[in-house]
């Protein structure tokens, strides 16, 4: 069987704070775990984990001066990471939407977690690939 991954094969997006652009990180989520080899379905769940966090993001930084953020795609044989980070900025304490977001991500994907470090927040998820 020949090898999907050879290298390093990490893609970096850096988004405008505008949800016009999300579609873009949809489809680079959709287009690297196709590279991937992870079946439509999981492709599909992984796309709309990262449309939800995105959304999420979009949420949190509309009222701050905070312009742009980055989502990290990295490859590896068995699983696909995503990063999404920003600066800091307060995130929502008590909120049933943001809780929601939480656990949509968490529904969809192996493993997610939001933080705030006080520097930057970072929205966290992992899927592995069980077709290998």
């Amino acid at each position: 069987m020949e090898a999907l991954i050879t290298g390093s094969e990490n893609v970096e997006l850096s988004l405008p704070v505008n949800a016009a652009y999300v579609g873009a990180a949809k489809q680079t989520a959709f287009a690297v775990a196709g590279r991937l080899g992870f079946d439509a379905q999981e492709a599909y769940d992984i796309k709309t984990a990262v449309s939800e966090a995105c959304g999420f993001l979009l949420k949190i930084l509309k009222d701050v001066e905070i312009h742009a953020y980055t989502i990290l795609f990295e490859v590896f044989e068995d699983r696909m990471n995503i990063n999404i980070s920003c600066p800091s900025a307060p995130l929502p304490q008590n909120d049933p939407d943001a809780d929601y977001s939480l656990m949509r991500i968490q529904s969809l994907v192996d493993e997610a977690y939001i933080q705030n470090n006080g520097e930057t927040i970072e929205i966290f998820m992992s899927k592995h690939n069980n077709e290998l």
